[in-house]
């Protein structure tokens, strides 16, 4: 099967630059959205991290229940900083 995607990031209607984020690893047929915090400081430099170090971890662990399990632990994670 062979999926088309598209990417586009906006600045919106409040900010002067974007801080959003997207990523493609093809062999892992994974693509990552980070969405920038708009206002809080360093928003970009953020979300290219969060995304940089996600496809990091896919790429280095092996496919599985577990790399799975540690994502959705990872993602909880973050969401209770």
């Amino acid at each position: 099967m062979k999926i088309r995607y598209a990417a586009k990031t906006d600045v919106g209607m409040k900010r002067t630059h974007n801080e959003d984020y997207f990523s493609l690893i093809e062999d892992e047929q994974l693509f990552l959205v980070a969405d920038g915090m708009g206002g809080h400081a360093s928003g970009e430099v953020a979300s290219k991290m969060a995304a940089e170090t996600i496809g990091e971890f896919y790429q280095r662990t092996p496919r599985g229940r577990g790399r799975d399990l540690a994502l959705q632990d990872g993602s909880v994670a973050v969401l209770h900083q």
